[in-house]
């Protein structure tokens, strides 16, 4: 029986309780509002954080991006509240801003705070923004949409979408997505808005469709963390009667998804979509495959994810086998996830698909298949007569010699091979024990998931329980079964393996064959490189911006730009001393808990670092010190790093091997550094780390593994080959991205070419894997070189393990002793490494300048960066803190930076970071569409800080930036995973117990008004002088001459190399890392 919680003026109906077994019976509990219909879901989960997000149901019903830009709109100011009250107040409660997104079906508005007050605090005032938002023509201007006064086109949203919508995936995500539903379902429409539509829209649209849907009863709140429910309930019901009585509307006429979808009117689900790329040597190809139990049949999704990882899931798996360990690789990745819409479906991708030839863009594509074109506006004659003809793809590294794109090939080979995994289980073999292992391990790394993200898992688990709860299925989804899984887990170890060939044959065989059969079943998107769409995409911007000119002519731009600075002056934040005064004191970083840990430091016989934690998994976490290795051996570090936990052991083939250590381990990794993204070395990068984890009754494995790992490996041939020709395909697919490309800029402009920062980059890898390709034999003598160095007596070395008990742990470090060869000794790395008192590797000195500026086709704004090299470590204490917070201070959320900026509608965001590890402070502004306006106007802020009537460094300001640097720490050791790398971070420093790092951070508290701005004159100020700088600007290739000029003119006419694309940069790159290295 339902029950009713009556607190003063609120009441709540109790609908419904879930207790998540598969997830240390965590309780989750639904509650109804009885007046205004908003549903509530509350989950306890253990840390020092609090999560709130608040869910509306949504449906795109044009390109617009109605959704998208009131989201964007709910932030800026309400009735009550002016623009900067929300934000300025999450950070000054211990948050680092507020959030929100916007899928095809939902908006999500969430922030994390630290602590219940915060949340006390922050909610009401958040949910006042979003169901009475002021939507101003001001905050339009500048947030959504505007003409400048040159004609160019602008705004926050505009960037970002500009950014993005000529992207390989979102064109393939959104081409696959009308084929799966139709050209009129919700699904089939840019849900952020294409940036030709979102010129067309009116403020008056975003305010009737706010009206129309931002109501009460379609509101759902999910609250996870520590706190009092009863105040939570009390705290949403006061911030409702409020918001009603501010004019908010409680009932929704036409709530989304409350209607089956339309009939699919698509004549054929398979197409050929181009996207721009300058190098046209490899595509994707993906599927998608709809459910046919739909939305409430959990056990369907279960087993869709359980297929994947199945076939997908490793690198013996049966798709990567057929598709990607070959001797001309068909794909260099192949991706498998379902996709929780109304009607539920999975998407399988094959990402790195060489591709040969030129036909499918002139027409032909010889199979029926539609060719769509990812831009209608026709070319006038001038643009026409610039474009050349399609260049035939570059000659790369031999992937497949068969052109996938063209016919029926890759269906059919996809069609064949699952075809082959079917018969095999029909004979119950291995494959069908593989399969069942898949189901066990599926359910291990969904608690290790929990564990890990348990704020996240509750809210994206729950959501589409409560987005969908009115679409019309004829069952009802039990609460919580989409986050648990609990009771499908149970079933599906229950079924046969009849049950499972019906599942494949059904969901996938049957599809495939009807698409490639009759035009219609599965979805077939086949995604073609294409260097005339780059050239087309060019002259658009160019051809947008003549024009308006000569639309609006001299007086109607003026007019605009008049426009433009009266929404700027319009979206300042003035609180009056009052509204200031309204805020709570600042959070002390003690006054949050962390979840309990006792940290133990030993250095015999290996330097051990023991965390003792209530933990569910045994976490081990190895790191090898590689800064003496000679750089020539080091350039094959990467490749080394790809392979080591997927080659041969002990004389087992490695297909064999990585099935049996996936069943041992819950999981494994290895990496160059910590925290570093596609051939980036991140932080600490001579620490090479392997890391391992396993049930914590497993613990023999972890010793098991590592000594296989340490002394066992031997490289296979044919997996070396196969690998260096899928990360050429990598790098390809990579550097198709502006920001990607940046980043590998700014490391090869700034660091020495024998730096280890440079030799993993694309820069140096492209062409030195494809000089490997030709000596497989030497290649292996390299990378069983770099092995030794992992067994060496003389190689500094640390263990971190944390979970078990004591005498478990001991056991692991025990054996590992004993797995490494005489004498087991080792030298330390972390008592022992230099980072804590400030040795890093130094930026290069170099004859010529640091400044680049690199064209990339497909990239349609622009990312900037300036760096400078600082010399400031945690030896420094106060030093290290002053910086800290003041990098804060400056990026902080509706900060002047972020007004300069954001607020006008230049770039969709920017900041100033200290990266404490590389020891440099940075500009970066990303998604530009104004590449001088932002320049300028970020380094004019700059130059303002130590002016007293500028608000940077003001008490108020620095009070909000010290609880967003609060939470920020705090978030580090939210959970067992974060605390152990948290702990090797202290390490790092210096501190190997937990009090020492808690006195460490406590004087982040006792920084004054002049500590920052010494740190602004010694540090930051630097950023303002062309002598001390890395800086750089990737932007579309025809903007790239004028993106180094703007630079240029802003940096004290700091010179500036062109690069108008990246065919002159790595063979350049390529000559001097290897003559340096030689």
């Amino acid at each position: 029986m339902n029950r009713i919680l009556r607190h003063a003026t609120m009441q709540w109906r109790d609908e419904g309780r879930a207790v998540l077994s598969e997830y240390l019976g965590v309780e989750l509990v639904k509650y109804r509002h009885m007046k205004y219909g908003t549903g509530v879901v509350v989950g306890k989960v253990e840390g020092p954080l609090c999560k709130a997000s608040m869910v509306f149901a949504t449906e795109p019903k044009d390109d617009k991006g109605h959704t998208h830009c009131l989201e964007h709109l709910c932030f800026m100011e309400t009735k009550t509240y002016p623009r900067g009250f929300l934000d300025l107040l999450a950070t000054r409660c211990g948050s680092q801003g507020t959030n929100a997104f916007t899928e095809f079906d939902h908006t999500q508005y969430e922030f994390e705070v630290t602590g219940e007050p915060g949340l006390v605090r922050v909610l009401p005032v958040f949910m006042n923004h979003v169901l009475c938002p002021l939507l101003s023509e001001s905050g339009f201007t500048t947030e959504i949409f505007h003409i400048n006064g040159k004609g160019e086109q602008q705004g926050v949203v505009y960037s970002e979408m500009a950014g993005r919508e000529n992207s390989e995936m979102d064109l393939m995500w959104n081409s696959l997505l009308k084929r799966m539903f139709g050209s009129t379902a919700p699904y089939s429409y840019e849900t952020g808005g294409l940036s030709s539509e979102i010129a067309k829209l009116t403020r008056q649209e975003i305010v009737d469709y706010h009206r129309e849907v931002y109501t009460t009863d379609n509101l759902n709140i999910i609250v996870t963390g520590q706190f009092d429910t009863q105040v939570i309930l009390n705290t949403i019901d006061q911030a409702l009667v409020k918001a009603v009585e501010a004019g908010a509307r409680v009932e929704c006429l036409n709530r989304a998804f409350s209607k089956k979808l339309p009939a699919n009117d698509y004549p054929t689900t398979r197409a050929v979509v181009p996207f721009p790329s300058e190098d046209t040597s490899i595509g994707s190809i993906a599927y998608g495959f709809k459910l046919h139990k739909g939305l409430t049949n959990i056990e369907e999704q279960t087993a869709l994810e359980v297929m994947w990882r199945y076939l997908t899931g490793l690198s013996s798996s049966p798709l990567n086998q057929a598709f990607v360990e070959l001797e001309f690789p068909i794909a260099s990745s192949v991706f498998g996830d379902l996709h929780l819409a109304c009607e539920p479906f999975g998407y399988l991708e094959f990402s790195g698909v060489p591709y040969n030839g030129i036909e499918l863009l002139n027409g032909s594509s010889n199979d029926g298949e539609i060719i769509e074109n990812s831009e209608e506006e026709e070319e006038d004659e001038e643009d026409e007569e610039d474009m050349e003809p399609e260049p035939p793809a570059s000659p790369s590294t031999k992937m497949s010699p068969l052109d996938w794109f063209r016919g029926d090939g890759m269906i059919s080979k996809l069609i064949d091979e699952l075809e082959s995994v079917l018969h095999k289980l029909e004979s119950q073999g291995p494959e069908w024990d593989h399969l069942k292992k898949a189901l066990l391990k599926e359910r291990l790394s969904n608690k290790e998931d929990f564990e890990d993200s348990p704020h996240e898992i509750i809210s994206s688990g729950i959501a589409p329980e409560l987005i969908f709860e009115g679409y019309p299925t004829g069952k009802k989804i039990p609460f919580g079964a989409m986050v648990d899984k609990h009771a499908a887990f149970e079933f599906l170890e229950q079924q046969n393996v009849g049950w499972w060939i019906s599942f494949l044959r059904n969901t996938m065989i049957s599809e495939l064959k009807d698409a490639k059969e009759k035009g219609f079943g599965a979805v077939e998107i086949k995604m073609v490189p294409s260097m005339q769409l780059v050239k087309k995409n060019e002259m658009k911007t160019t051809r947008v911006t003549r024009a308006n000119a000569k639309r609006y002519g001299p007086a109607g731009l003026a007019r605009l730009q008049k426009i433009v600075e009266d929404a700027k002056e319009a979206n300042q934040i003035n609180l009056s001393i009052e509204e200031k005064a309204t805020f709570p004191t600042e959070v002390h970083i003690s006054d949050v808990k962390d979840i309990p840990r006792k940290i133990t430091h030993t250095m015999q016989p290996i330097e051990t670092i023991e965390v003792d934690m209530n933990c569910s998994f045994l976490d081990l976490r190895l790191y090898f010190d590689y800064s003496r290795t000679p750089p020539a051996l080091l350039r094959y570090l990467y490749l080394f790093h790809e392979l080591l936990l997927e080659t041969d052991m002990d004389g087992v083939d490695y297909r064999r091997v990585v099935q049996k250590m996936d069943e041992d381990l819950v999981s494994s990794s290895c990496g160059i550094g910590k925290y570093g993204k596609f051939m980036m070395t991140g932080t600490q990068p001579t620490c090479f780390s392997v890391l391992l984890c396993a049930e914590v009754e497993k613990a023999g494995k972890l010793v098991h593994w590592l000594d296989n790992i340490i002394n066992k490996v031997t490289f296979n041939e044919e997996k070396v080959r196969t690998t260096c020709k899928t990360l050429v395909a990598d790098i390809t697919e990579h550097m198709r991205d502006g920001q990607t490309v940046l980043d590998h800029c700014v490391t090869f402009a700034a660091y020495q070419p024998d730096s280890i920062n440079v030799l993993v980059t694309p820069f140096s890898q492209r062409s030195f894997l494809r000089r490997a390709l030709k000596d497989i034999p030497a290649t292996i003598e390299k990378l069983e070189q770099l092995r030794k160095v992992l067994a060496s007596p003389d190689t500094r070395m640390s263990l971190f393990v944390g979970g078990g008990t004591h005498e478990i742990r001991k056991s692991v470090i025990t054996g590992l002793s004993q797995a490494l060869p005489s004498p087991a000794t080792r030298p330390p790395l972390y008592s022992d490494y230099k980072w804590g008192l400030g040795c890093r590797d130094k930026f290069a000195k170099r004859d010529k300048s640091r400044g680049f500026a690199v064209g990339v086709g497909g990239v349609d704004t622009a990312y900037i960066h300036l760096s400078t090299q600082v010399d400031v470590a945690p030896k420094d204490k106060k030093e290290y803190w002053a910086l800290y917070l003041l990098c804060e201070c400056i990026s902080i959320g509706e900060g002047e930076l972020q007004l300069e900026i954001r607020g006008r509608g230049l770039a969709y965001g920017a900041g100033v970071y200290f990266h404490t590890f590389e020891g440099t402070v940075s500009l970066d502004i990303w998604e530009c569409t104004n590449i001088k306006g932002c320049i300028q106007g970020a380094l004019e802020i700059l130059r303002q800080i130590p002016n007293e009537d500028c608000d940077t460094l003001s008490e108020f300001n620095v009070k909000n930036a010290i609880g967003s640097v609060v939470c920020g720490l705090k978030s580090k050791r939210s959970t067992p995973s974060d605390i152990m790398g948290s702990t090797s971070t202290a390490a790092a420093k210096g501190f190997f117990n937990v009090e020492d790092e808690e006195e460490f951070e406590a004087l982040l508290h006792t920084i004054t008004h002049e500590d920052l701005l010494d740190v602004y004159e010694k540090h930051v100020q630097r950023l303002l002088q062309k002598e001390e700088l890395v800086a750089g600007v990737v932007c579309d290739p025809k903007s790239v001459e004028s993106a180094a000029k703007a630079m240029s003119q802003a940096l004290q006419n700091m010179p500036f190399t062109v690069h108008k694309n990246l065919k002159t940069v790595y063979p350049q790159a390529d000559e001097l890392i290897s003559i340096t290295v030689a």
